[in-house]
């Protein structure tokens, strides 16, 4: 596991995404019942949040396409600038990427 969170710290999703994949299973651990859980807990466990956080997603996308459009050249080729020379936002887009694959 030590291996694993050093690794996130330079790659989250391309070390913790397999983590989660292969760790040991959790057949021992005590059920949970709805009636046992927090309000945020429940929030968290609902099927609604992931239609919110998916249309939140979209919106975003949608914006990043359609609002100011005119600029979209211009604002592309400075995140072109960006990703070839900063690592960190290089491995956002890794995590990205894989996030996605994952999904």
């Amino acid at each position: 596991f030590a291996r694993t969170l050093l690794g996130m710290q330079l790659l989250t999703n391309a070390f913790f995404l397999p983590y989660l994949a292969t760790r040991p299973s959790e057949k021992d651990t005590l059920v949970v019942f709805q009636d046992d859980l927090s309000p945020v807990e429940r929030a968290g466990e609902s099927t609604w949040l992931p239609l919110l956080l998916g249309a939140v997603g979209l919106a975003s996308i949608a914006w990043a396409f359609l609002g100011r459009a005119d600029a979209f050249p211009d604002r592309f080729r400075t995140f072109a600038d960006i990703l070839a020379t900063d690592r960190l936002t290089a491995s956002f887009i890794v995590d990205l990427a894989l996030y996605a694959l994952f999904q």
